[in-house]
């Protein structure tokens, strides 16, 4: 007849402790060793005790000299013990606060070295970006949400013939020609900005230095805050003046072509 195999007999892992069990283990760790202790000075107290009756010293001896001979015996050698390892626990938390304020040290100079060589990269990205904005091919112009310009590149300069220097502190209405595609349209577009609303391919005339009018293409992205307010502008503007050349002879062909078929 056939049994079924009972269960494997092996060693058995002890089961693990965690959280506030853990805790509860320690302090009874802990209330055993004071336990201990204190056992440990009753049980020398007693045995000194017998070993005095046991030679007689008890009754040749005072008090006083039995109290000095138990002191001097256990309590003082137990007093000088506790006071060790205090000592010990002291220098061990001054052993870890040392150590743990080295680790902190450490973690503190490489966040530190990491933000050294991070600061020159993003100094090194600001420049570049300088570079393309006062080197870029197209006009840019930044205006604060009032409309006072604030900075310019080079080919605003090449556009308008004026120097970046005459741009700052004046208003954008200022750089438009009195014409019905100039200040009018600009007024009408600015108060769209001041809403935050992007202005995308606008045809506008603005006007250059000597007086003459140039056309150009206009796109504005309104720069916001981190609370959502508007904070400044940025405008960029195309010349276009030879394309509407184009477009203006063209229909000039198309009207002397429709008069000579009339």
């Amino acid at each position: 007849m056939e049994t079924a195999p009972g269960p494997a007999y092996g060693p058995v892992a002890p089961p693990k402790v965690h959280g506030q069990d853990e805790q509860s283990l320690g302090r009874v760790v802990a209330m055993l060793s004071r336990v201990r202790v204190f056992s440990l000075i009753s049980i020398s107290a007693v045995a000194i005790w017998k070993f005095a009756e046991f030679i007689g010293l008890q009754d040749k001896l005072s008090p006083s000299a039995i109290f000095e001979l138990l002191f001097f015996s256990i309590i003082a050698p137990m007093f000088v013990w506790f006071i060790t390892m205090a000592a010990l626990k002291l220098a061990g938390c001054a052993r870890e606060g040392s150590r743990r304020y080295v680790e902190h040290y450490k973690v503190a100079q490489e966040e530190i070295e990491e933000k050294r060589k991070v600061v020159p990269a993003l100094t090194d990205t600001a420049k570049l970006y300088e570079i393309l904005y006062m080197e870029a091919p197209h006009s840019y112009f930044c205006a604060t949400p009032q409309g006072e310009l604030q900075t310019a590149n080079k080919s605003a300069e090449q556009l308008l013939g004026r120097p970046i220097n005459e741009f700052i502190g004046t208003h954008v209405f200022d750089l438009y020609a009195d014409t019905p595609d100039g200040k009018p349209k600009i007024k009408k577009l600015r108060a769209k900005i001041q809403e935050g609303i992007l202005v995308s391919n606008e045809e506008l005339q603005m006007q250059r230095a000597d007086g003459s009018t140039v056309w150009v293409e206009l796109s504005v992205h309104p720069v916001f805050g981190a609370n959502g307010e508007l904070i400044s502008s940025l405008g960029m503007a195309i010349d276009i003046s030879e394309r509407k050349k184009a477009e203006a002879e063209q229909q000039r062909l198309i009207s002397e072509l429709r008069g000579a078929l009339a």
